[in-house]
């Protein structure tokens, strides 16, 4: 008994000692260094507060509070001494105390994802350079954010773009690519912008059901989302809805035969085999615009400066859906690689 009560205090100690020596975020060490990262920031954020300034001084100010708080939490062993120079790094990063702002770069060779402290105006200030698009994130503080949350764009899918969100459900009827003189319903799911405000949002559908589209910000792209094998049209409520808010119409079919409510057969062989046969037929701009045109749907039946832009068939593979891209988009959207729309999701 005693020889087994030694071996586990033996290998529990170490366990403790690997942990101990891990880089910080890594191996074993992972999750307990995000929850501990996690809660300095929000307790230094607490006392240190975040308000920008002019002037060295309140830099300075930040600093020193942030310091003292990332030492408290490596004497009281709330941080590991390994994550000490990620913490520092976390605060240096920062907008706080000053007036300077997160400037979110992507570069155009590779999509390589980066961010710096810039300066408001003058000759640092965020505006890019041969091959390297940069944005002023004035929403975010810190540059882990930019890069973690908006991978550069500075669009942040934790937060709700300008406009709000309209949800309107849509039966459309098509002709069966299998068995022509066969109809094929599609009961289609519609985000699309509407004035902030509009009525209650339905947390069922992720908007505001029948809203009045905005008509101040058109025209407005059109993306259509293919959900995946097994899926269904409101799979995604955390991307589609929030999409719609930076001025996107997003539009989702079902795939009929291969839904989740067809589950088991869903997932067969044979609903596998019709995918390349239905699905991209399911999604064409055609029949979406063709029926969103009209007096009754989500658009009047001749737009003035509201229509749709043009669209393109560039997928946007994930794991359990496909996107399809807007060949022009607003300019605020217009340099998010496809990469960064498929973390988003």
């Amino acid at each position: 008994m005693r020889g087994g009560i030694a071996i586990a205090v033996t290998a529990l100690v170490l366990a403790t000692a690997a942990a101990a020596q891990d880089a910080c975020l890594s191996g074993d060490s992972t999750l307990g260094d995000q929850r501990a990262i996690a809660t300095l920031r929000e307790s230094t954020d607490a006392t240190c507060g975040c308000a920008p300034a002019v002037g060295a001084s309140g830099r300075r100010a930040f600093r020193r509070c942030a310091r003292e708080a990332i030492s408290d939490a490596i004497v009281t062993s709330a941080l590991r001494r390994e994550c000490l120079s990620t913490a520092r790094k976390l605060y240096k990063d920062a907008t706080c105390g000053t007036d300077r702002v997160a400037c979110g770069g992507i570069r155009t060779t590779d999509g390589e994802v980066r961010c710096r402290i810039a300066a408001a105006s003058g000759h640092n200030q965020c505006d890019g350079k041969p091959g390297l698009v940069e944005t002023a994130c004035t929403a975010q503080t810190r540059c882990a954010d930019v890069i973690d949350w908006t991978a550069g764009t500075c669009l942040d899918p934790r937060m709700q773009g300008p406009y709000g969100i309209g949800v309107r459900e849509i039966i459309y009827t098509k002709d069966s690519t299998a068995s022509p003189g066969t109809p094929r319903a599609l009961d289609t799911f519609i985000w699309y912008p509407t004035t902030p405000g509009a009525g209650p949002v339905n947390p069922n559908f992720g908007g505001v059901v029948d809203a009045p589209l905005d008509l101040s910000g058109g025209p407005y792209p059109l993306l259509l989302f293919s959900h995946g094998s097994c899926g269904y049209p409101l799979q995604s409520k955390f991307l589609t809805p929030l999409i719609a808010s930076y001025g996107f119409i997003v539009a989702a079919p079902p795939h009929p035969g291969n839904t989740l409510a067809e589950f088991p057969a869903c997932g067969s062989g044979a609903a596998h085999s019709t995918v390349p046969m239905f699905n991209p037929s399911d999604c064409t701009r055609r029949l979406v615009t063709r029926n969103l045109r009209s007096p009754t749907q989500v658009m009047p039946s001749k737009p003035s400066g509201i229509g749709l832009k043009s669209t393109m068939r560039a997928l946007v593979p994930t794991s359990a859906a496909l996107v399809t891209a807007p060949a022009s988009a607003p300019a605020r959207m217009s340099t998010t690689p496809k990469h960064a729309l498929s973390r988003m999701q």
